[in-house]
């Protein structure tokens, strides 16, 4: 067991805050029996104590509001970039639709065009999920570092990794809509559009 240790009173002017660690099942008892030391040394002054797991349960709850604000703002940003690729492979399929047409007619598959056109985003693709994941490494480093000074914590993999595919998937899945769509027509409508 350990055993109790004497502390000496410091001026009263300076005496401002007193720390104690109770065993865990004992924390009510132990700060009702210092309240009612406290009445009967310091009757005119107001006790006030604070449990510090009660203090850490407000950090780890602002924190996980935090975490709760920056996941919504992703989910929106991805959900954005989505549509804007899914709107930029639209334009493009469109302004090659006659190309697109003759190929078809020539007896070009599905997969042909549809690599045709994923080739031109591999590139773009490539780069934009390596800069943003570095970018989002960097600025979550930066605000883990201000937000919760001196903490380990880490984001991993995952996110990262989830967000890739969230990608790759939007691009597969416009380009294979789109010629899928393209292949549902008659070419020679699209060839007389002009």
């Amino acid at each position: 067991p350990i055993k109790p240790a004497a502390f000496k009173l410091s001026d009263k002017e300076t005496n401002r805050y007193f720390s104690l660690k109770p065993l865990p099942n004992r924390v009510d008892k132990v700060n009702a029996e210092i309240a009612e030391i406290w009445k009967q040394e310091f009757p005119d002054e107001l006790y006030v104590s604070q449990v510090q797991a009660d203090v850490f349960d407000r950090c780890f709850s602002q924190s996980g509001m935090l975490i709760d604000v920056m996941n919504f703002t992703a989910v929106i940003a991805i959900m954005i970039s989505g549509m804007g690729l899914f709107g930029l492979i639209s334009l493009l399929i469109v302004a090659r639709m006659k190309e697109l047409s003759i190929r078809n007619v020539l007896g070009s598959t599905r997969a042909g065009n549809a690599m045709l056109i994923v080739r031109q985003f591999y590139w773009m693709i490539g780069i934009s999920i390596v800069l943003g994941t570095l970018t989002n490494f960097k600025t979550f480093e930066l605000i883990f570092d201000q937000v919760l000074q001196g903490s380990e914590i880490t984001i991993g993999f995952a996110p990262y990794f989830l967000t890739s595919v969230i990608i790759l998937g939007t691009l597969f899945l416009a380009v294979f809509y789109h010629i899928r769509q393209l292949s549902a027509t008659n070419p020679i409508a699209n060839l007389r559009m002009e």
